[in-house]
């Protein structure tokens, strides 16, 4: 087995895992998380 080979399949099993809905959501909630706490933050300096 070539170092190639176990490459692209460890990128193509990582991207599978990527696409799945149950990632794409946390993903969206850290973003999300992320705003609200910069603007919590402001909020407080005032």
């Amino acid at each position: 087995m070539s170092k190639k080979f176990k490459k692209s399949k460890f990128f193509e099993e990582f991207k599978k895992f990527i696409l799945r809905g149950n990632v794409m959501d946390m993903a969206v909630g850290v973003i999300v998380g992320g705003a609200f706490t910069a603007i919590v933050t402001s909020l407080n300096t005032l």
